[in-house]
């Protein structure tokens, strides 16, 4: 998604990482020990914001 939009993931809108952070939850990205935390720091967001962002609506 970032590389899509030639922007680090960072760099990404709250919509975007929401949406990037629901993906990487669907292709089972979190499957993975610590994981979130990993894309978190990757994110610039809390662990806690990865888990609520794949939570389902």
């Amino acid at each position: 998604m970032a590389t899509e939009r030639a922007a680090t993931p960072r760099s990404l809108s709250r919509a975007d990482k929401k949406a990037l952070v629901r993906q990487l939850h669907q292709d089972g990205y979190f499957d993975s020990r610590d994981a979130a935390q990993t894309i978190a720091d990757l994110l610039g967001v809390s662990r806690a914001s990865t888990t609520i962002e794949s939570s389902p609506p």
